[in-house]
């Protein structure tokens, strides 16, 4: 009301300049940010990061070795879409698909897809990863893995001896 008494608090809260989206706005992280900030994330296996998302971001297959040393440790990361980053080849000197390999033989991540469409990554290759994924889904099929939600076989070439497996 008109007649309440002045309060110092008051009068603070009419002097602010008002508010603008500036206030309000995060920086925008650079897509260098963005994929340490998903390894470091991945590195420290926070729940809820199901998902890498660095589709064509620009990841290379330095990037793509950090990423599979940090998943060596991590049982939430499912699925990788690294689509649109076509320095992520299987040249004999790219280091990182030979670790995202690794990775996924050794029985102990719950990465079930990789997503490469776009990249430098040949047939062949593709092919030998899909494999890896479709048996870590086997595995959490398995081992009755009650964070497992969804199983994608699109694509991958599935044959009758993986479905009667996973039967």
């Amino acid at each position: 009301p008109h007649d309440a008494p002045d309060s110092p608090e008051l009068d603070a809260l009419l002097k602010r300049p008002p508010f603008s989206l500036a206030d309000f706005r995060k920086p925008i992280p650079t897509r260098a940010e963005r994929l340490q900030q998903d390894v470091e994330r991945a590195a420290s296996n926070d729940p809820t990061l199901v998902r890498v998302h660095w589709e064509r971001t620009g990841a290379t297959d330095e990037d793509l070795a950090r990423l599979a040393a940090a998943l060596s440790s991590n049982t939430h990361v499912r699925t990788l879409h690294l689509e649109g980053n076509p320095a992520i080849r299987d040249a004999d000197e790219a280091a990182g698909l030979t670790a995202l390999e690794t990775v996924l033989s050794s029985g102990h991540t719950a990465v079930t897809t990789v997503h490469l469409a776009g990249t430098g990554v040949g047939d062949g290759r593709t092919a030998a990863l899909g494999q890896l994924c479709t048996a870590n889904a086997l595995r959490c099929v398995k081992a009755n893995d009650p964070t497992l939600r969804e199983l994608v076989f699109c694509g991958t070439g599935v044959g009758d001896d993986v479905a009667a497996a996973l039967a």
